[in-house]
């Protein structure tokens, strides 16, 4: 990143300079941070169906009600890559987006055990076979 003066291009591997980003300990801190947020991002689309269909919504209907956090998402993805590299406000928005997914998943969290438990456990018989009547 150039940030106002000319950039410099790389001719050769410093070795000194990737011992000392091997060594330090916030590479790691932020490996495991980005580690996090993509298993989150990864089981939520995995699972957004099954997670809608635990709704009361049919199978398709389940799949139809997924398809449009996808080109949501990518909207939203563009517009804050975009703002955050033309304005050079990157830790701000991380921590918005952060926030607002926060946020997204404390609403969405039953709040009842018991009502969670009876439809759990109140699934058709044919959905048992898969293993849908355990309780975590």
């Amino acid at each position: 990143m150039s940030r106002g003066t000319k950039k410099k291009e790389a001719t050769q591997l410093n070795w000194k300079h990737s011992r000392i980003a091997a060594l330090d300990w916030k590479t790691y801190v932020t490996g495991m941070i980005y580690f996090g947020a993509s298993r989150v991002a990864a089981a939520v689309g995995a699972f957004l169906a099954t997670i809608i269909a635990y709704m009361s919504y049919t199978a398709a209907w389940a799949q139809l009600l997924t398809v449009p956090t996808i080109p949501s998402a990518s909207v939203v993805l563009i517009m804050t890559t975009f703002g955050s590299e033309h304005y050079q406000f990157r830790g701000s928005s991380m921590i918005l987006s952060a926030f607002i997914g926060g946020t997204g998943y404390l609403e969405a969290r039953p709040w009842s055990t018991k009502t969670a438990f009876t439809r759990v456990t109140s699934t058709p018989a044919s959905s048992r076979t898969l293993g849908y009547d355990r309780v975590p």
